[in-house]
């Protein structure tokens, strides 16, 4: 398990698996930029990441970058038959729009 923190007040625990398959597709549409990639590696190596530690403009940028792959995938697969992982996928991604509920304008 991870814990990803982005403040004080919003910690997302997630599977190191359905992390890297959300930051790999957030990675494949264009959302997070490749230059965040090593922020995945430093997440998985120390067991989560405290986004309040990343510069802040860094910080911003992974924040809504993650959410917004969150949330394109929710929306790809509310509508298809899942199979067992793909259902835990979609859960963990379901806890993210939780503790990220909308993009701060």
């Amino acid at each position: 398990m991870l814990s990803i923190r982005f403040d004080g007040d919003r910690e997302w625990w997630v599977s190191g698996e359905i992390f890297d398959r959300l930051f790999a597709e957030g990675l494949r549409r264009g959302l997070i930029r490749p230059g965040l990639a090593a922020v995945q590696h430093v997440a998985n190596a120390n067991g989560g990441l405290d986004v309040g530690l990343l510069d802040a403009k860094q910080g911003a940028e992974l924040t809504t970058a993650i959410r917004s792959a969150a949330h394109q995938e929710a929306t790809r697969l509310g509508s298809m038959a899942l199979d067992a992982d793909d259902q835990s996928y979609l859960a963990g991604i379901a806890r993210l729009l939780e503790v990220i509920p909308q993009q701060r304008e």
